[in-house]
């Protein structure tokens, strides 16, 4: 995310001075240490911004550890030193660096970062280095690119463009023996965008055009060189693509608003193909496929209520080279209605939706599923209320050219109630408590004939919590909880309460915690012992920079199906600030 700090160019000779060595130290920190950064400025207001400021924190700790009943899962004792630091340059942009040791060794932790920057001025924006721009879903969406770009926004016009590299080559040696590493070459991109109109009125018009250099890669078209490529099916080849974009948002009556973001896509699996029509925009190929993806929506109220019904379609085989991942083969129609009512003593909203693939036909089955939600508050008073949920998620499969078994194929139903009641008691600015439950139902309903038998399970879920805050430091929670999980395989019980309390005194520098939880469990109807975990922390703040810490952790499984143990951890700790 893109910070923007405004800033103006001063003419007093001691601030250019004062820039001119921060850009000179900034600098000699990229060369020396390969770290790349990214930022943006707005040009207007720069002597607001602090030109360096330096933070962060070091510190030790020490744990030690024990265990009987099971192996040990770490070491007996431990012990590291740490130091993160952070360099801020004009409060726009940041350099961590992280440095650990420990008994294993030496640790540096630097951060790979990309060198880009994205001045600006009043309505003119412009990207150097390695960015990324947004055009629409479908074309160009957030993908990184190496170059040159600019936006431009005067009045109600909007203009972009721009041009880079969206990855470098990468040359793999045949006989290295990596396995895992696929060749690919270099890419580089153009694109443009021209819209009109602000807030529920624009429209925008797009175009990316995109390919791989076939010169990047030397060799790719020997038999060698493509017999050699790990875990590559087909053969690799230089790509080319073309894409096209629209997008619009529309208001009708000042009620009705409408959305489009729509694109298509020109795609050359291998420029060497033969040319079928020659064009000067874009040459036709053999291996050329054009696709379309598209989304659309419309919204409007009702009363005090809020419909929104979108229909989303992407075509089998899109593809743009402005988008780093992209799910195609899909058919998407969903509806949502929300709002509030009775004064806003009832808050909800509701969904529906279906989707599917195979909109070809080429797939041997397809696939559909049938969503449904509800979500619902009632507050009758400030203090007291419920909130209810339900969800309910259809999966299907269906065979197509190719009859196949049962056992490939999937139908379930997922279901899942939720009721979550809760209570305030606010005495005074001084003391309050909070009693709240929880009651959940999850179910899988497998309508496959073959592995119904041992694909349906279901888990109930019921907790009881209560909480008490005081201003002068204390705090005391509580709680029960009743969990089964039913399955063809096992029935397990679980019970147990906790326990907690926190304290905070010296004027709050010194806090101090306890927590305790029991449990029991039951397999198939038969006692499987009981969990029993408490924790005690301490921690003291002085001097305002300095920390110390004290925390405790003890466990102990005792269990009939499994192993038992107990498991006991203590950590000391310290920290300092540097700010």
């Amino acid at each position: 995310m893109s910070v923007f700090i405004r800033a103006s160019i001063q003419k007093k000779t001691g601030n250019w001075f004062l820039k001119k060595r921060s850009i000179f130290l900034l600098s000699s920190i990229f060369l020396f240490t390969g770290i790349q950064l990214g930022f943006s400025q707005d040009l207007e207001n720069l002597k607001e911004a602090k030109p360096m400021a330096f933070s962060g924190n070091i510190g030790t700790q020490f744990t030690t550890y024990s265990i009987n009943g099971i192996n040990r899962r770490m070491n007996p004792t431990h012990y590291g030193f740490y130091a993160n630091f952070n360099l801020s340059f004009y409060e726009t942009f940041d350099l961590p660096i992280r440095i650990s040791y420990n008994q294993f060794g030496l640790d540096l932790d630097k951060p790979h970062f990309q060198l880009g920057i994205s001045p600006k001025y009043k309505w003119i924006q412009v990207h150097l280095g390695h960015r990324n721009m947004y055009f629409n879903p479908y074309t160009l969406a957030g993908h990184t690119f190496w170059g040159i770009g600019c936006d431009l926004t005067p009045g109600n016009w909007r203009f972009s463009t721009m041009s880079g590299q969206l990855r470098d080559r990468v040359l793999v040696d045949a006989r290295s023996g990596n396995e895992f590493i696929i060749p690919q070459f270099k890419r580089t991109a153009r694109g443009a965008r021209i819209g009109y109109g602000v807030g529920k009125n624009s429209i925008d018009l797009m175009v990316l055009h995109a390919e791989d250099d076939p010169n990047s890669l030397p060799g790719w078209q020997d038999s060698i060189f493509q017999n050699s490529l790990p875990g590559k099916t087909g053969r690799l080849a230089p790509e080319e693509n073309l894409v096209m974009g629209l997008s619009a948002k529309l208001t009708f009556f000042n009620r009705i608003l409408w959305k489009l973001d729509a694109g298509g896509s020109l795609f050359t699996r291998d420029q060497t193909s033969e040319v079928v029509e020659d064009n000067s925009v874009y040459d036709i190929k053999t291996s050329t496929t054009f696709k379309w993806a598209g989304k659309t929506s419309l919204g409007f109220p009702i009363g005090k209520l809020y419909f929104n019904g979108s229909w989303e379609r992407i075509m089998p085989d899109y593809f743009s080279m402005g988008i780093y991942n992209f799910v195609n083969d899909m058919e998407n129609f969903t509806g949502t209605l929300s709002g509030s009512v009775f004064k806003n003593k009832l808050i909800f909203s509701a969904m529906l939706g279906n989707q599917r693939n195979n909109l070809t036909g080429n797939r041997s089955e397809t696939t559909s599923s049938l969503i449904s939600s509800l979500n619902a508050t009632i507050m009758p008073e400030y203090h007291y209320g419920i909130n209810l949920s339900y969800s309910n998620f259809n999966f299907s499969q269906k065979p197509e050219a190719i009859l196949l078994d049962d056992e490939v194929l999937i139908k379930q139903i997922n279901r899942s109630y939720t009721a979550v009641p809760f209570y305030s008691i606010i005495v005074d600015t001084s003391l309050s408590h909070q009693i709240n439950a929880v009651f959940m139902f999850q179910e899988v309903d497998d309508l496959n004939p073959v592995t119904r038998e041992f694909g349906n399970m279901n888990t109930r879920v019921v907790t009881l919590g209560y909480s008490m805050n005081r201003s002068a430091g204390w705090s005391i929670n509580a709680g029960l909880n009743h969990t089964v999980l039913n399955s063809a395989f096992i029935e397990n019980i679980q019970m147990g309460a906790t326990l907690g309390a926190g304290r905070n005194i010296f004027s709050e520098n010194l806090n101090f915690t306890a927590n305790a939880q029991f449990n029991l469990s039951a397999v198939d109807g038969n006692s499987d012992g009981s969990l029993i975990n408490g924790n005690l922390g301490l921690n003291y703040r002085f001097k305002e920079r300095h920390s110390l810490r004290l925390n405790t952790n003890i466990l102990v499984s005792n269990s009939k199906a499994f192993e038992s143990y107990t498991e006991i951890m203590g950590q000391l700790g310290y920290s300092y600030s540097i700010r």
